[in-house]
């Protein structure tokens, strides 16, 4: 016969057993809820309920293959030569330089808010300068409007 210390032991070894037993059941519990909620969330389980009573889409047709043709022969390519102004290259020549700041040209004032919305200002945009290049040749350079962006 067991004495009472053996007796205690054995008991007190059952019921960590039991509590370990209870602890990898509610582990597995609460893990098979987190999977069910994530299918819920998803609607994975609505989405293969509704795939399996909707008939599949039909496949697409391939398109039909079109065979081959030949490469294109070479060719000389052609073209009418014109040569530029005397004295005239093309382009721009710089340096660009404005002679007149009254044929400046703006888009329409317009009211700016600061980020935290406290302050507003004035500003309006530059719409076209004239500028003369070094050839004499008048150059206009016409800008989009930054502000309204």
């Amino acid at each position: 016969m067991a004495t009472l210390e053996q007796r205690r032991r054995a008991g007190g070894a059952m019921n960590a057993a039991a509590r370990r037993g209870i602890g990898a059941a509610n582990e597995a519990v609460r893990r098979a809820g987190g999977v069910s909620m994530e299918a819920q969330r998803r609607g994975t389980s609505v989405i293969d309920d509704l795939n399996s009573v909707v008939a599949p889409a039909q496949q697409g047709r391939q398109l039909p293959t079109i065979e081959a043709r030949g490469a294109r022969p070479a060719a000389r390519g052609m073209a009418d030569y014109q040569a530029p102004a005397a004295g005239k290259g093309g382009g721009i020549a710089s340096p660009l330089v404005e002679q007149n700041t009254n044929l400046r040209e703006y888009f329409p004032e317009e009211y700016l808010k600061s980020t935290d919305g406290l302050m507003w200002s004035r500003a309006r945009s530059l719409k076209k300068i004239v500028m003369l290049d070094a050839n004499g040749d008048s150059v206009m350079m016409e800008f989009k409007n930054g502000l309204s962006e």
